[in-house]
């Protein structure tokens, strides 16, 4: 590839994107690691400990799906990306001011709705601008994400201990607010140029706005293979995160493992999809939907069995090293997803991904019943069995869309 003027500025819209993908992964999780000193300030009980962490995951399941339909139904999806960020940076940034654990909560949940409105529309515009290398950018803009989660709280830990944990949330709201207004200039720019890009026709043009939302909602719904690929990545989550949550647990009970080799073992399960994230990519370009979803996945299945039964310290973290590969499906199911959907509906069809995505909080509840029940063996045996259930759901894929290449990438 040359790399002219052009291509050029065609990576730099990657990557500025990209960033506020990293960004926005990193508020996610931000509450998380200064959860100690928001307790002791406001004298949280646990229970309302929980409910800082959970309830912003509510909005996530409320919002990201609607959202995602009215974004194709009106063609707005830029607009609605930016709003959504700046929402996140807006409402995390308050969290200097916040004096009680009322208003705290409602900020938190202000930010969350502000990242489910970005997901989906930030997804869809990465795969409509790079249509040519469609599952590589979106691969690079996830793992964007991933680095984004794993470094703000070691950022987070470094300014807290200083600053105070207020300053270690806001801080993060002024790159992001700097992003915005380079991203609007960028990508309005673009769309001189790709005129369907973000601005799609609407689907259902003259309809009014909840009869012309519903029908695209059963439009979406009615397309087998988006379905299919949102059931895969929805298992794919229950699963791994059955997996990986109790995976601590089993290590202290089985092996007696110190808190820093719990550490190393958990960061090699996540680090281990990240890096595998560009074999995905290969995997997908030469051999298809099917041996790109379903490799990963047997190869985690085959792991978390092993876990059950590990001899030793070293085999477990091995194992968990290999079972982390599942992770590695997230570019691979959005770009098959965009590649199998109209045009008109994709961000409905990554939203619907989302959206089934979110449910994998019923992985630790479920897991959690069954580790008090039977033991905690069988947490991986039931983790193995919905891994399978993923790679079985992948297989209702049909062939995907004729598709433009318009787009440098």
């Amino acid at each position: 590839m040359k790399f002219t003027s052009a291509v050029r500025r065609a990576y730099l819209d990657l990557g500025i994107i990209s960033l506020c993908h990293g960004l926005s992964d990193g508020f996610n999780g931000v509450l998380a690691p200064v959860l100690a000193l928001i307790v002791i300030e406001f004298g949280l009980a646990e229970s309302q400990a929980g409910l800082l962490l959970s309830l912003p995951g509510v909005a996530t399941f409320l919002l990201i799906l609607p959202v995602s339909v009215i974004a194709d139904f009106r063609g707005r999806r830029l607009e609605l990306f930016v709003a959504g960020l700046a929402l996140a940076a807006g409402a995390h940034f308050s969290m200097m001011q916040a004096g009680s654990f009322g208003v705290l909560l409602a900020l938190a949940f202000l930010g969350r709705c502000g990242n489910a409105v970005f997901h989906p529309c930030a997804t869809a515009l990465v795969a409509e601008r790079f249509p040519g290398r469609r599952a590589l950018a979106i691969s690079v803009f996830g793992i964007a994400g991933n680095i984004g989660a794993t470094a703000m709280p070691l950022i987070q830990g470094l300014i807290a201990g200083s600053g105070g944990w207020r300053l270690s949330i806001a801080v993060f709201s002024i790159p992001l607010a700097l992003l915005l207004p380079l991203i609007w200039i960028r990508y309005r720019r673009v769309q001189s140029d790709q005129p369907h890009l973000g601005r799609t026709t609407p689907a259902l043009a003259g309809t009014s706005v909840l009869p012309g939302s519903l029908q695209l909602t059963r439009k979406v719904f009615a397309n087998r293979s988006v379905v299919g690929l949102g059931a895969t990545y929805a298992l794919t989550a229950v699963a791994a995160k059955s997996s990986a949550g109790f995976l601590p647990l089993l290590a202290v009970r089985r092996f007696g493992m110190s808190p820093a080799a719990i550490g190393l073992m958990v960061a090699l399960y996540y680090a281990s999809g990240v890096a595998f994230k560009a074999m995905a990519v290969l995997l997908y370009r030469r051999l298809g939907t099917g041996s790109a979803l379903r490799i990963p996945l047997a190869l985690s299945i085959a792991a978390v069995l092993g876990m059950a039964v590990a001899p030793s310290a070293a085999v477990l973290v091995l194992l968990a090293a290999v079972a982390g590969l599942a992770n590695s499906i997230s570019p691979i199911v959005l770009a098959a997803a965009a590649d199998r959907c109209e045009p008109s509906a994709l961000t409905s069809s990554i939203g619907l991904i989302y959206w089934l995505h979110s449910l994998w909080f019923l992985g630790p509840l479920l897991a959690g019943a069954i580790a008090n029940d039977l033991g905690l063996v069988w947490v991986y045996v039931f983790s193995a069995v919905v891994f399978a259930a993923a790679a079985g759901a992948s297989s209702v894929v049909g062939p995907q869309r004729a598709r433009s290449r318009r787009g440098l990438l």
